[in-house]
């Protein structure tokens, strides 16, 4: 479970990191376990487990913000829908800002899995940009290798 809870940790960096970048908040992860006292959906399969990611300017200040981060599934899903999460955060703390910003267009980037890998695509033209979530410096764990960038 170490191994997916770093793994969760440099998934919402690499987030959080590219939304900073196009004027988004200044976040950090300020933790990734797992998450505890939540059940598991009857329809779930076997060996899903949530890992809780909190980030925020401060563990103490008012933007702390929680989100999911699922193994147990491809990787690609579990960054993809991470993404989203931290995304819909980020826009809602910034009043809308576009997040990540699509390059040329008034909109952000969304998150999808394109060939099995985890990208940022232009919503309303996926060839104009598409860009990998993740670095590929960052290494999946294996039950989910090959399918997280």
């Amino acid at each position: 479970m170490a191994e997916a809870c770093e793994f969760a940790r440099a998934v919402a960096g690499a987030v959080l990191a590219r939304m900073a970048a196009d004027g988004g908040p200044r976040w950090t992860v300020l933790d990734a376990s797992p998450s505890e006292g939540s059940s598991t959906p009857p329809t779930a399969p076997s060996g899903v487990v949530h890992v809780r990611i909190t980030a925020g300017s401060a563990p103490s200040s008012p933007d702390v913000v929680a989100v999911y981060f699922t193994t147990g599934v491809p990787g690609a899903d579990a960054v993809v829908a991470t993404a989203s999460q931290l995304q819909d955060h980020a826009i809602e703390a910034t009043g809308g800002t576009p997040l990540p910003a699509c390059p040329g267009h008034g909109h952000p980037l969304t998150a999808r899995v394109l060939d099995g890998d985890a990208y940022w695509v232009c919503p309303h033209e996926p060839a104009h940009h598409r860009d990998r979530i993740l670095p590929l410096a960052v290494d999946a764990p294996a039950a989910q290798r090959g399918r997280a960038h």
